[in-house]
């Protein structure tokens, strides 16, 4: 028997970008071959998930359905707008064309273009879209077709994603169904061992999750209430994490081994949409009823705080308008009577990031402009903005 036909081992360590491996002897030492050892390994990129792949298919089918649905509605509503406006939807589609750009002939106006009715009389007399909205709910009079496009164009285009399609919501009895989900979603609970006490007062949790404040205050409010184990309370703060929409860890809530981008989820997530897809595979039928029924509670808190005792959207959205321009004159009246300019000019650059930068919330503006306020006049505007920033 020659030493190549002598039986032999061969060991393969396989890691997640690379690839080990060594032939030996049946006593384990390392084989020579041509005067050269028969071990190596080979390197090659880190694998990736298709997580990056998951959010642009979410996101063209999310536009492919906001772009059907204006299709639908200028089907809808061409006939009528080519009697009073033949070019009213040309208009709209050719918008995005600068008036500065001389290759391409466009209107004066985007919208209106009647000798008595312009683009300037419609912001005049409709500051915001929901002004127009709000307007359109109250008055029963008969209104200008082009009115009644552009307030469901816009409900079509921002329909929003924070919701299931076949969820709906009693206004008037809001607080009460969420007590109730929330009876009904402890039951759920009680299959993983994690679970509310029974006599805990339901009614009294509501009020907290609809509460202004931090996901954190809100947790603690309910949790230091209870009383519980501490391995039970920190598997019941996931829980309430995963209802109030910050990122929540699945592998806690039902024990299971999610990798850690699978086991962290918020209903707040850009690509929501495509990690609840994802985790159709990944979760069990019961499991996807409990995410079901904690998206039904996120959502009605959410629209809590978005109605903010409103009956509907629009006049919650005007409110919270026109409640900015008030606390816009009283800064406005603080930057004209402060007399430290740089200060002034800092104060600026955090409101002008505040309103133009999607990321730059509330916090961040209050926190930008905190050494303002301290010196900033007349003291008592000054001292009204520090008490909101508290």
């Amino acid at each position: 028997m020659t030493k190549r036909e002598e039986p032999y081992n061969i060991g393969i360590d396989i890691g997640t970008n690379s690839v080990g491996w060594a032939a030996t002897s049946e006593v384990y030492d390392l084989i020579n071959q041509k005067k050269k050892n028969l071990w190596g390994a080979r390197l090659f990129k880190n694998a990736s998930t298709a997580k990056k792949t998951r959010i642009y298919r979410s996101t063209r089918r999310r536009y492919k359905r906001k772009k059907n649905h204006i299709n639908w509605l200028n089907e809808v509503f061409s006939e009528q707008l080519a009697t009073i406006d033949p070019s009213f939807l040309l208009r709209l589609q050719n918008s995005w064309v600068s008036k500065k750009d001389s290759d391409r002939k466009r209107d004066k106006y985007n919208l209106f273009i009647d000798k008595s009715y312009t683009d300037k009389d419609y912001y005049k007399e409709y500051p915001t879209i929901f002004h127009l909205r709000k307007e359109l709910i109250l008055n029963k009079k008969k209104f200008d077709i082009r009115l009644v496009y552009l307030a469901l164009h816009n409900i079509l285009k921002y329909r929003g994603n924070f919701t299931y399609e076949h969820q709906k919501f009693s206004i008037s009895n809001l607080n009460n169904d969420l007590t109730k989900e929330l009876f009904e979603f402890n039951q759920q609970l009680i299959n993983y061992d994690i679970s509310f006490p029974d006599n805990c007062d339901w009614t009294h949790i509501t009020n907290i999750l609809i509460s202004h404040g931090k996901v954190s205050d809100k947790s603690n409010n309910i949790l230091n209430n209870l009383n519980l184990d501490k391995n039970s309370k920190k598997r019941l703060n996931e829980v309430l994490t995963l209802v109030l929409g910050n990122t929540a860890h699945l592998n806690s809530i039902f024990k299971t081994s999610l990798t850690k981008d699978d086991e962290k989820f918020s209903f707040k997530g850009k690509d929501v949409e495509s990690q609840l897809d994802s985790l159709e595979s990944l979760l069990d039928d019961e499991q996807l009823t409990l995410l079901d029924s904690a998206n039904r509670i996120y959502s009605s808190i959410t629209l809590n705080e978005i109605l903010s005792g409103e009956s509907y959207l629009s006049m919650a959205k005007v409110k919270q308008y026109e409640k900015h321009h008030i606390d816009l004159c009283k800064l406005r009246d603080m930057w004209h009577t402060t007399k430290d300019k740089d200060a002034v000019m800092d104060s600026r650059k955090a409101y002008y990031s505040y309103i133009r930068e999607p990321n730059y919330d509330i916090k961040k503006f209050y926190s930008s402009i905190k050494d303002f306020l301290k010196i900033a006049e007349p003291l008592n505007l000054a001292k009204e903005a520090e008490k909101k920033n508290r």
